[in-house]
């Protein structure tokens, strides 16, 4: 059988530029055999969602190959050719969108006369001065980081010193959104974190800078605190590096920009913009997909409950039979017993009985009546009906 062979750099390169499910079917294997040669091989692979943050315009940094340690990570690699097949492989979700609010907005944002500049000065938006009062709060040092509070604040996450670079951030944030037509929040009540609404649906979003941990032990100069039962260790301070965050209450359509050194956060805001789009076609997707089953869960409960009612129904009408057999038994037993009664009085008396004797056997027949359901049932009654109806009490009182 024919085969293929690539380099490890060349498999890298392949698993980089489209999604495994299609690279897999050119090479005649599934994706999570692919997955399992690439971690064989230490390639490193797009995580979950990569491809479809692409589609978005998003831009995640590729990450770089280790070097081979063994030999079998220099060797070449083979993979078998597969055989010729009718069905259409499985789509490419790295195919960009021709079409919907999504490809609607990549056109928008990919204009020159969109494209987004950041401030320099901060506007007077309320939104921008109540969290720049908020940040302001903070009396702790400049390399802590310190989240903003209070309604009408934007959701902050930085260091004293980055303050000033994440309020002009989102200045333009917010007046990119509000020129496109998308609603800002701040905070509000028990709602900590600011949101934008985007096509009928809240997105949240916010501003976070990564920290890092200093170990102060490694400082020549470092000495504990005799007075302290556990002595400071580590120090705390960000980085200086930004993250805008977008996301849902329930984790649909979450994505992250990241602050690189080559590609600033303030050149990324037009994909942002893309992003917002497409996280808010996520979240209504979701929303329908879960309406959608919400009805079908509404749909087979009904079903059965309907199915309980007939049920149980058929239960009461059966013990209603079983009863009323019992009863019409009870009945032939006093009829019986009667007319062994009367043979035997008869043939004490020579054929004639007392009148009071007439009375008790007339009384027994009576009684046998009562309780023989044949007397007054209606044989009809057992038959079931559409819908089912509750079953009479048939004879007795």
């Amino acid at each position: 059988m024919p085969s293929t062979t690539i380099t490890r750099e060349g498999l890298f390169d392949l698993v980089w530029s489209q999604s495994m499910r299609s690279l897999a079917v050119r090479f005649g294997i599934s994706d999570v055999a692919l997955a399992k040669r690439c971690r064989k091989l230490r390639i490193p692979v797009p995580g979950r969602g990569f491809w479809a943050r692409v589609a978005a315009g998003h831009r995640d940094r590729r990450p770089t190959l280790p070097a081979p340690r063994t030999a079998v990570e220099r060797s070449p690699i083979h993979f078998a050719e597969p055989p010729a097949q009718n069905s259409t492989p499985p789509p490419d979700h790295a195919v960009p969108l021709t079409e919907g609010p999504v490809w609607e907005q990549q056109q928008f944002e990919s204009l020159p006369q969109n494209r987004i500049v950041a401030r320099k000065r901060l506007s007077r938006s309320p939104l921008i001065h109540a969290t720049a009062r908020s940040l302001a709060d903070h009396h702790g040092p400049p390399e802590r980081r310190t989240r903003t509070y209070g309604d009408g604040t934007l959701d902050v996450a930085v260091a004293g010193r980055s303050a000033r670079r994440a309020l002009l951030l989102l200045d333009s944030f917010v007046q990119a959104c509000a020129a496109r037509g998308f609603v800002v929040e701040g905070a509000r009540g028990n709602r900590r974190e600011s949101r934008v609404t985007v096509l009928d649906q809240h997105i949240s979003f916010r501003v976070f800078e990564s920290e890092r941990r200093i170990d102060l032990t490694k400082d020549p100069g470092y000495k504990p605190n005799p007075r302290e039962l556990f002595p400071r260790r580590y120090r705390h301070e960000g980085t200086g590096v930004l993250d805008l965050q977008i996301g849902s209450p329930y984790g649909i359509g979450r994505s992250v920009w990241i602050d690189y050194s080559d590609l600033p956060l303030e050149e990324q805001l037009n994909e942002v913009m893309v992003g917002l789009v497409a996280a808010a076609v996520a979240i209504g997707e979701w929303q329908t997909e879960r309406e959608r089953e919400e009805e079908e869960h509404r749909r087979l409960a009904a079903i059965a409950r309907a199915e309980r009612v007939q049920e149980e129904a058929e239960e009461r009408r059966v013990a209603q039979l079983v009863a009323d057999a019992e009863r019409w038994a009870r009945a032939e037993q006093l009829r019986n017993f009667a007319t062994a009664m009367e043979a035997e009085l008869r043939s004490r008396e020579a054929g004639r009985l007392p009148v009071a004797t007439h009375a008790w056997l007339a009384w027994v027949h009576y009684v046998a009546d009562e309780l023989d359901p044949a007397m007054l049932a209606d044989p009809v009654a057992y038959l079931p009906r559409e819908p089912v109806a509750a079953v009479p009490a048939w004879g007795g009182r």
